[in-house]
């Protein structure tokens, strides 16, 4: 581009100026597009006051009125082309000395901090993050206080999103906001799995806890040290103080002896458990060949009141003696109606024959049948055995294992919790049976001893080898409730101890089975192989 040079051609013209120079050029400082003034300004004036003519106050710093002269170029024609002479703004300098050095942006913005003495000159171009307004910055960011270029931030309030990351266990929180890439959310808070406050007796939680709103909790809940045991013999300490945890009581200190034994030797004819810790006997029934009292059957027929002939009765009825047909008792006339020996089985506490009929009463015993069981529960027919079995198979009272290993057995009902036994896993036949086809738990003893009882006396297929089974945790439950009426009867067999815990067919899970304690009618959860307890068969009469 050829420039006009404005230089002072004749400057002989503006000696009525004094000492014009370059320095007295000025640009159009509106319109921000500079141009080259054909008027040369006096700076050399040592007052303030106008030159004659007319005068304009351009804003400069010392303020200094100025005339503007006219020039005329004497070019010795009317060409006034000098050729391509450039030409050196010095406002270019000036705004560049005072730090106004920009005259683009690559991001387009910049702020409106423009040279005065050129205003295609500034200082500062706007950052990129300088490019929203309120139409373009999305909720929940907003725009920012300050701006440039006209345009703003779009921001995220940090007193609503503080947060860019999380102490562990705490994550954060699904509320967020981006700001230039970063993530700000409202909140620091627990994960879903932290949902455990664990603040019942004796317990603790289980790893490192999380902490939200005050409150600390843990995935998992534990009991304190020491509470580890659940007294399945011969109960706790103190029954108050435990953990209880999935539904199971822990306590720290079990009993280590029951003292529920008094006698310092075993009478003659009786059974006895001896009890280590106490060092005494008790009383657990009729030694063998005893068949209902625990003392010699009397076999002299004048004692039993035999004392007569049949000759002697004189055409009466008599009673032969067992032990010595000769020997009879005569009946009087009115005691010639023989009364009945057996019934039907209707109530708890009847003493169960072989052939399915019942005894009057467990005093008065029909001579030629053999009890097998007493009648506990008349509502499903069920009767419970005379004795506990031992590990051959044989009566007598001996700690049997459940089985040998640990598995789920199919088709047999997990019950979970104590207040559902009389709705779950409720027929022990059907469990005995699944138990018994099952092969994941090796040897199933308590059910394979009970499948293979066989009382001495049973008459009807009903009692046979196969038909009794391992009572449900529901079948014991009920033989509890009725113990006392069911002991009175078991003067023909061996009473249930106080102490004593008894499997049933009932499942907890893959590991635990439940079983009873006799003694207060507790029901516990316990290892299928991790210590042994009684077996007493059941049948359905």
């Amino acid at each position: 581009m050829r420039k006009q040079l404005a230089i002072g051609v004749s400057l002989l013209a503006l000696t009525a100026l004094g000492g014009v120079s370059e320095n007295n050029f000025i640009s159009d400082n509106q319109s921000g597009v500079h141009s080259q003034y054909t008027h040369f300004v006096r700076t050399s004036l040592n007052q303030f006051e106008p030159l004659s003519g007319a005068s304009l106050d351009v804003g400069l710093p010392n303020r200094h009125s100025f005339q503007t002269a006219s020039v005329q170029f004497i070019t010795g024609g009317d060409n006034i082309d000098f050729g391509n002479v450039e030409f050196n703004d010095p406002s270019e300098q000036t705004c560049k000395n005072l730090g106004y050095t920009k005259d683009t942006c690559e991001t387009g913005y910049w702020k409106f901090d423009f040279c005065s003495y050129n205003l295609k000159y500034f200082k500062t171009c706007c950052s990129d993050s300088y490019k929203y307004t309120s139409a373009t910055c999305n909720s929940p960011n907003e725009l920012s206080t300050d701006s440039c270029g006209g345009k703003y931030k779009c921001v995220c309030n940090r007193t609503l999103y503080p947060v860019t990351k999380c102490t562990s266990p705490q994550v954060v929180s699904n509320d967020s906001c981006t700001e230039e890439g970063t993530k700000y959310y409202s909140e620091c808070v627990c994960p879903s799995n932290y949902n455990q406050t664990c603040t019942g007796t004796n317990q603790q939680g289980s790893g490192e806890g999380c902490t939200y709103n005050g409150v600390t909790k843990y995935t998992a809940c534990q009991c304190k040290a020491g509470y580890t045991m659940t007294c399945p013999e011969l109960g706790p300490v103190k029954p108050s103080d435990y953990c209880l945890l999935n539904g199971i009581k822990y306590y720290n200190e079990c009993k280590t002896c029951e003292f529920k034994c008094s006698l310092d030797s075993c009478p003659d004819g009786v059974v006895c458990d001896y009890e280590d810790c106490s060092q005494k006997y008790c009383d657990i029934g009729c030694a063998t060949n005893y068949t209902y009292w625990c003392t010699t059957p009397e076999t002299n027929c004048t004692t039993l009141g035999y004392t007569q002939t049949t000759s002697d009765c004189d055409g009466v009825a008599s009673i032969k003696c067992p032990y010595d047909t000769s020997k009879v008792f005569c009946l009087r006339e009115e005691e010639q109606e023989e009364k009945p020996l057996t019934k039907t089985c209707d109530t708890i506490g009847d003493v169960l024959y072989g052939d399915g009929t019942c005894a009057v009463s467990a005093e008065n015993l029909a001579p030629n049948l053999k009890p097998i069981g007493v009648v506990f529960d008349t509502a499903n027919r069920l009767a419970i055995a005379l004795t506990n079995i031992k590990n051959d198979g044989s009566a007598g009272k001996e700690k049997i294992y459940w089985s040998k290993s640990y598995c789920d057995v199919p088709d047999l009902a997990n019950c979970m919790s104590a207040t559902t036994v009389t709705t779950c896993g409720v027929d022990g036949k059907t469990n005995t049976f699944n138990i018994l086809k099952s092969t994941c738990l090796g040897e199933t003893k308590a059910a394979q001893l009970v499948n293979n009882y066989e009382p001495n006396g049973c008459q009807s297929e009903f009692c046979k080898k196969g038909e009794w089974f391992l009572g449900s945790i529901r079948d014991l439950n009920n033989l509890y409730k009725s113990i006392n009426t069911i002991n009175k009867s078991l003067i023909v067999g061996t009473k249930i101890g106080s102490y004593d815990y008894f499997w049933s067919s009932t499942e907890y899970d893959q590991y635990k089975v439940w079983k009873i304690n006799m003694g207060d009618g507790n029901l516990f959860t316990t290892y299928k192989y991790n210590s042994p307890v009684y077996v007493r068969p059941v049948v359905k009469y």
